[in-house]
């Protein structure tokens, strides 16, 4: 017998250094097919497999076979043996140190290999997954090289989220990969409304299984899905975490920059404008339902994104230039942003009439609209911004009444200056913005 199992113990080295040799995939397959047939006769004490393989080659060969499993019509490789024998024989993953000498968490693993099966409904690897986790001390909130963690790689099946979930995997540790590089999931998904399947799906799975979302918990920069959803312009993200009780006593409004980054990473360039300049207005709301106080801090950067993004008309000729352009008003009353409403009917109202009429959410939706961008560009550009100045006109508008009874010394009746404030473009009433700062510095 022991000469039996020191035969056995050699014939896997002499294997090993063959797959050493063996790198490409076919080969690496090849490998497989006879080292399955090899451990299932296997004799005598089960080896140490770190006496003979290295931590990444023994993750290569458990991703490897469920590789060939799934994705090819040869059955002949089955990881569950594999996975057996490796379980069976003691051992447990290791963290790999990184150039720091400290553990890394980044590394494909076979959990990640699994996680992404989803795709294919005869591929059922949740026993596997199971025991990589239990057995076998690999992290189920690890992530690979390109940053996906396999939470992020299972959003889509739902056996494998809530699975992954009770074995502690984190929504708020989980890195979201390609959504934002190194942002914990729940951030990820929350920073834009165009995730809000994928956020409703991580609330549900996570009630199903009775695991508690930390809502308020903070990414590597001290950022929370909230600064993340008001950053993305998501108003309904915002909706959501505030019914699941995030905390505003901590809230600090994000700065323009993370705003710009949000809008630049989504892939929004120079033509998007309406998107912000509705998406600014619109969080405002929300947060203030949530029952978020804006100060004239936060009014501020919200300003400074409109001039650095240059979401103003330039004067109010240029707001009324285009009742005098035939051509613009003949697109313009062809051009709808609802069914009974059309782009030139909307123009003409005024900011509250608007408002009833028209949400902010359907200026971005008319942005992305088949029939915006089948307008030649020169008369989109002055659409885009003409309507740039009406969606954010109320919130201009606010700020500056307030400024200008500062600079007045409210000496002028309100309605006084409400009648003046209206008869200003958005630029104007920024500069009155900035004039009653300047002053109420002068205060302090």
């Amino acid at each position: 017998m022991a000469q039996e199992h020191q035969n056995c113990v050699d014939e896997l080295k002499k294997m090993y250094e063959e797959l050493n040799r063996e790198i490409e995939k076919k080969k690496r397959r090849l490998f497989l097919r006879k080292l399955i047939p090899f451990i299932e006769n296997w004799q005598g004490p089960l080896p140490n497999l770190r006496d003979i393989f290295r931590t990444e080659e023994i993750d290569l060969l458990l991703k490897e076979s469920l590789k060939v499993t799934f994705d090819s019509d040869d059955r002949g490789i089955a990881p569950q043996t594999l996975i057996d024998f490796v379980i069976r024989t003691g051992y447990k993953d290791e963290p790999v140190l990184g150039a720091d000498g400290k553990p890394s968490s980044r590394r494909d693993t076979p959990i990640h290999e699994a996680a992404t099966r989803y795709h294919r409904s005869d591929c059922e690897c949740y026993d596997e997954v199971e025991k990589f986790i239990k057995l076998g001390g690999l992290d189920p909130n690890g992530f690979s090289d390109d940053d996906h963690s396999p939470l992020c790689e299972a959003l889509h099946d739902e056996k494998m989220f809530k699975l992954l979930l009770r074995y502690g995997a984190d929504p708020c540790l989980s890195y979201a990969g390609s959504l934002y590089q190194e942002l914990p999931l729940l951030h990820a998904v929350c920073s834009s409304d165009n995730y809000s399947y994928l956020y409703g799906r991580i609330f549900t799975f996570t009630d199903d299984v009775g695991v508690k979302v930390q809502i308020d918990a903070e990414d590597k920069n001290g950022r929370t899905p909230l600064q993340w959803a008001v950053a993305g312009l998501a108003p309904d993200a915002i909706d959501k975490l505030f019914d699941r009780g995030a905390d505003l006593s901590k809230f600090v409004f994000p700065t323009e920059d993370h705003i710009a980054e949000c809008f630049e990473d989504k892939g929004y360039g120079d033509d998007y404008k309406l998107i912000p300049a509705s998406g600014l207005p619109a969080v405002v709301e929300r947060l203030e339902k949530g029952g978020y106080v804006l100060d004239r801090n936060d009014a501020h950067t919200i300003m400074e994104f409109y001039v650095e993004h240059h979401l103003f008309v330039g004067s109010t000729d240029d707001a009324e230039r285009w009742l005098d352009d035939e051509e613009l008003a003949i697109k313009a009353k062809k051009l709808m942003i609802k069914p009974s409403l059309s782009v030139y009917n909307l123009l003409q109202l005024q900011p509250k009439e608007a408002a009833k009429l028209v949400t902010l959410k359907d200026y971005g939706k008319l942005e992305v609209s088949k029939g915006w961008w089948r307008l030649n560009e020169g008369v989109r550009q002055d659409f885009e911004i003409l309507l740039c100045e009406k969606a954010s006109r109320r919130f201009f508008q606010k700020w500056a009444l307030d400024s200008f009874q500062d600079l007045t010394r409210h000496k002028l009746p309100i309605l006084c200056g409400e009648m003046i404030v209206d008869q200003l473009i958005n630029e104007d009433l920024y500069r009155i913005f900035l004039a009653a700062t300047e002053l109420r510095s002068r205060w302090l």
